[in-house]
């Protein structure tokens, strides 16, 4: 059982500390080499310690996610902060070498030319300022702990904020708003432990940026994600399209759920409630659904079908909701058991069908490189990584009546609802998170200010009179984009991608399947603008295509009305 290898993975400082040595030491002896295939007996060398330093950083941080409270991964999650900084360095002068190479045709041959791009963009973030990297890990997992740590008196239960959300969608009216209510009162609660916090962490990060000669850590950000092909100004016309031609489909839909609701304007604690008789049902226990899920991948590809059977028979997929489980979702890869895991806390809701495809979509991407040794090969960047999850969330979506039955309309509804609340959230909140990283702002009164005027603009109609929104404080509650502020319009890039691949499936399943399996094929080795050509997709960053896109998420939610 490839789980039990997991857990007999033991990481010690000792045994952190000599593989970053090691490394250092390869990287030396790079520098110095001239004979090319010593070169890439060496580059593989290093990737080889690269992978097992990954094994641990990755099978400490989901030993940690399982169990909060587990003092092995509590040390060993410590033992990984304090080198963090270090490997980090370690592989920046990796890229330093790479790229000071003069012939680099025999690298290229093996790795590729995207590897030489980002080896020369990501040595710019050599730092010697380690202390600072320490901290913000330090930090980011104290703000993660208080949320964790949010116990509420509810419904006769004493439960956490992220089990709260099973009664958003309650049919019982009054339920829901008390909901919401609580989920508010406890976020106030919490605030100024929390601004404390992100106040230093502001701090940190520009002093992270300043470390190595970048003028903002908005730019740091952006070459530590390797967004080297498109810019700044190339997300302002993605955002300044969505602001105009999907934020006025979100008004248009929620005008009709406030209809269905029998409601004049759409109250706060009906925002995930979209029917009268309530949401769609799957009627379906998780071991059901599992099942079901497996023989629609099985109907997809059966390549798909075989992957996601592994893993349940490995334990490589966690959806056991526990007591100090962490509330968030991830997927990643052990390189040296070449498997992919992901982790989920399953709350018996229909959002979690879409969570179990989504997190399976990284997952067969990653299976599909286990052979690449390098990592910047096997692993594509974040933007690119989220077209794989989405792009699976909506070819299940063609065999959803096996698991939703007569309940099928309402959750495709539902579903399309979600995508276009997430190109228009996700990118509020980068605008929100350029303007306090990039800016001279020093503290969270400040930050809250500037969230008010994001949400107006993103949100028009949405005036709700309660302090949790007069405050400014909506943002706090967002574990992830706490932990990586500029993954989040990743996911909005990425639904542009994955509803071009999915209209291309419409029109031809069999090639859609094809084209997208081979995309998943290609790992890291391929750019973000590149995709639309090779594939022939829709950009999110031409105006006309946001335009088109529009109307077809529009026409999907006709057929199904």
């Amino acid at each position: 059982m490839i789980q039990e290898q997991i857990d007999k993975i033991k990481i010690s400082d000792t045994k952190v500390k000599k593989l970053i040595q090691s490394i250092e030491i390869k990287v030396e002896e790079l520098s110095k080499e001239k004979n090319y295939d010593n070169q890439l007996k060496i580059i593989d060398s290093i990737c080889k310690d690269r992978n097992k330093y990954l094994t641990y950083y990755w099978t400490s941080y989901i030993g940690y996610l399982k169990n909060i409270k587990d003092e092995k991964y509590l040390k060993s999650e410590d033992i990984m902060a304090k080198y963090e900084g270090p490997y980090n360095n370690s592989v920046y002068k990796f890229f330093e070498v790479i790229d000071s190479i003069k012939e680099k045709n025999h690298i290229i041959n093996k790795y590729g030319k995207r590897f030489i791009e980002l080896a020369h963009n990501q040595k710019i973030l050599k730092s010697n300022e380690i202390k600072l990297f320490e901290e913000e890990k330090h930090l980011r997992k104290e703000y993660r702990k208080i949320l964790n740590n949010i116990r509420i008196n509810f419904n006769n239960e004493e439960i956490s904020l992220v089990k709260l959300n099973k009664y958003f969608i309650s049919e019982d009216e009054q339920l829901r708003k008390e909901a919401y209510d609580k989920s508010y009162e406890a976020i106030i609660s919490v605030t100024n432990e929390l601004e404390t916090i992100f106040n230093k962490l502001l701090k940190v990060r520009k002093e992270i940026a300043r470390s190595t000669d970048i003028k903002s850590y908005t730019d740091y950000s952006y070459i530590k994600m390797n967004r080297v092909d498109y810019t700044e100004k190339d997300l302002k016309v993605f955002k300044e399209g969505i602001v105009k031609y999907f934020t006025p489909l979100r008004e248009k839909l929620k005008k009709e759920q406030a209809k269905r609701l029998n409601e004049k304007e759409l109250s706060y604690y009906n925002a995930s409630y979209l029917f009268n008789d309530g949401n769609a049902k799957t009627n379906k226990d998780l071991d059901e659904l599992l099942k079901i899920l497996e023989s629609i991948f099985n109907d997809i590809n059966p390549e798909y079908g075989k992957l996601f059977r592994f893993m349940l028979d490995n334990n490589l997929i966690d959806l056991e909701d526990r007591e100090n489980k962490s509330a968030g979702g991830i997927t990643t890869y052990i390189p040296d058991l070449q498997v992919p895991i992901f982790i989920k806390r399953y709350m018996d809701n229909s959002q979690n069908l879409i969570a179990i495809t989504h997190e399976f979509g990284h997952s067969l991407q990653l299976y599909l490189n286990k052979d690449k040794n390098l990592h910047e090969n096997r692993w594509p960047t974040f933007d690119i990584c989220e077209i794989h999850s989405t792009t699976m969330e909506l070819l299940v979506s063609e065999h959803i009546s096996k698991i939703y039955g007569n309940d099928t309309k309402k959750h495709l509804i539902t579903h399309y609802t979600n995508l276009i609340d997430i190109l228009i959230r996700t990118s509020a909140v980068d605008d929100f998170k350029s303007i306090i990283y990039n800016g001279s702002i020093k503290d969270t009164k400040e930050v809250n200010e500037v969230w008010k005027d994001i949400y107006k603009k993103y949100y028009p109609t949405n005036n709700y009179n309660l302090e949790y929104f007069n405050k400014g404080i909506m943002w706090q509650r967002d574990i992830n984009r706490i932990d990586d502020p500029f993954y989040g319009i990743d996911y909005a890039l990425a639904t542009i991608y994955a509803l071009s691949f999915y209209q291309k499936y419409l029109e031809d399943k069999e090639e859609g399947i094809k084209s997208f399996t081979s995309f998943c094929k290609d790992g890291g080795e391929i750019s973000f603008k590149e995709i639309a050509h090779k594939y022939h997709l829709l950009s999110p960053f031409n105006e006309d295509d946001l335009i088109m896109l529009s109307q077809f998420l529009e026409k999907l939610l006709l057929k199904i009305n």
